[in-house]
């Protein structure tokens, strides 16, 4: 593994200035396009530190890819890096290496940090439980199937999905199988990925690769109930995590269909939008923001009317996280930092392979996983002296 310091080796050329074409080294800065009475050069991120994981190179590798986020443990800054030579690594908070565990296996999806604890999914179906300080492994629940989603924890309970459409419902504290709920997937094509489960007041929403939505009692996995939102035979992947208002609507998207603005409580669609090829929704500040191939798109959450719309020409759309006021978006090919108001470009950010998961924020940290098997701590809305 190598480490470097915000002040060391890092002026290569990764940060490219949306408003000026120039590169800027160690740091991402923009001059504000929006504000003309505004003159100074606003920081938008520096480099705190980062961190080679990933020396040996799986072999015949042609392209390489990190779709498994960074996760942070909120109380000592320790970050889980899931990479694709099977290594659970756990950095401290200034990036030095503290733990590792090797699973032999590839990682679909990041873990889960909850309350000193990391909860690693891997390619192989085992779910395991860490010590975040110590790396002491506690339990460990072999599924048998591919898991490819962060896991999700509610009310002592971990959920986490397979390739295979089977959502798994574990104890949090022994990981022990509490429930499962499996769909037959379908005849034709579909899409890699599946939706990751979104579990609210004692109920699991949760789309499958048949086209379908479901909602299942918490307790017990019981079908509450089951709309189809996409019928054929190629394509009709419902893989977004579902969004959830106020209001208790869901938001999720069909690959073939497009998105969907359904009620919580029957399953009853309220609008629909036809825009094949998304497969990430995102409720931020009260509007949805959905990517998929080659674009994302602002939406009003009541009336479906379409605010902006970003194309992004080859690269698809990642989930974003939002903070310091940008969207901050992953596409494999680099890192956008974007307006949320308007979807204009203020900032790439490529530090080789592009970015295929998306980041981890831990307040002004920003904790970055490149497809080159680096890892980054950006620190954003600094200001350099």
């Amino acid at each position: 593994m190598g480490f470097r310091g915000a002040r060391g080796l890092w002026g290569c050329a990764l940060a490219l200035l949306a408003s000026s074409c120039s590169y800027a080294p160690r740091s991402g800065l923009v001059r504000d396009p929006f504000e003309s009475r505004r003159k100074s050069e606003l920081a938008v991120f520096e480099v705190d530190w980062w961190a080679r994981l990933v020396t040996d190179v799986p072999l015949l590798e042609y392209v390489p890819r990190e779709p498994a986020s960074p996760a942070v443990d909120a109380e000592t800054g320790r970050v889980i890096a899931l990479t694709r030579d099977g290594w659970v690594r756990c950095l401290r908070a200034d990036g030095t290496p503290d733990w590792k565990y090797r699973l032999y296996s590839r990682f679909g999806a990041g873990a889960r940090v909850e309350n000193g604890v990391a909860y690693v999914p891997g390619s192989n179906g085992k779910l395991i439980a860490f010590q975040m300080t110590t790396g002491q492994k506690l339990w460990e629940y072999d599924s048998g199937e591919e898991l490819i989603t962060v896991p999700v924890l509610a009310d002592g309970k971990l959920y986490v999905a397979s390739q295979n459409d089977t959502l798994f419902v574990v104890n949090q504290q022994t990981g022990k199988w509490e429930w499962q709920y499996r769909r037959d997937s379908p005849a034709g094509f579909t899409i890699r990925g599946v939706s990751t489960p979104r579990v609210q007041a004692g109920k699991v929403f949760i789309g499958f690769a048949d086209g379908h939505l479901v909602s299942l009692a918490a307790g017990d996995g019981a079908l509450l109930w089951d709309h189809t939102l996409s019928t054929g035979t190629q394509f009709l992947d419902v893989d977004s995590s579902p969004a959830l208002d106020a209001d208790g609507n869901l938001f999720v998207a069909s690959f073939k269909d497009g998105l969907f603005k359904v009620s919580g409580n029957d399953g009853h669609v309220l609008w629909s939008l036809p825009l094949p090829g998304l497969n990430n929704v995102t409720l931020f500040a009260g509007v949805l923001y959905v990517g998929g191939n080659e674009q994302v798109i602002a939406i009003s959450t009541l009336s479906g009317a379409f605010l902006w719309k970003h194309a992004l020409k080859s690269r698809p759309a990642r989930t974003p996280v939002f903070a310091e006021g940008l969207m901050i978006l992953p596409t494999t090919q680099e890192l956008l930092f974007l307006d949320p108001a308007s979807g204009r470009e203020r900032l790439r950010f490529d530090p080789g392979y592009g970015i295929s998961a998306t980041p981890a924020l831990a307040g002004k940290h920003l904790f970055v996983l490149s497809n080159n098997g680096y890892l980054y701590d950006l620190r954003l809305g600094s200001n350099r002296s």
